[in-house]
């Protein structure tokens, strides 16, 4: 039995490789029955079409829209927030804000190109 399987993939192998031969054949001879390869179109990434935005890294026109946003503060203890210009960690900080409990609700603006970096605050709601 052990035969028939090695003589099976020696024969699968070799018609693999004349299939192949026979395609490569073809282009390059200019065959009408040549098989024509396309690249398959560039994905376009799709923006979350979520309002809400919870902790994290998003940069804006790929992971969230752009606008304004709302957080109605801390989920617990402390809040902090940034706009960056670019994805660049070493890129201009454009906003930043923090809260706790008491404090009154967080509003940050974004762009398309910015990143929004959240931490500790209850989901933000673009408005």
């Amino acid at each position: 039995m052990k035969k028939f399987w090695i003589g099976f993939g020696i024969v699968a192998a070799l018609m693999l490789i004349a299939t192949c031969a026979g395609v490569v054949n073809s282009v390059m001879s200019g065959s009408s029955s040549s098989v024509a390869i396309t690249p398959s179109p560039k994905a376009v990434p799709k923006v979350s079409a979520s309002p809400y935005v919870e902790d994290g890294d998003w940069l804006v026109g790929k992971d969230i829209k752009a606008g304004t946003y709302r957080s109605s503060g801390a989920t617990e203890g402390f809040c902090a927030w940034v706009v960056r210009a670019s994805d660049d960690q070493n890129s201009e900080v454009v906003a930043v804000g923090s809260a706790d409990k008491t404090s009154q609700p967080q509003r940050a603006v974004v762009k398309n190109g910015q990143v929004f970096q959240t931490s500790g605050c209850k989901g933000w709601v673009k408005q």
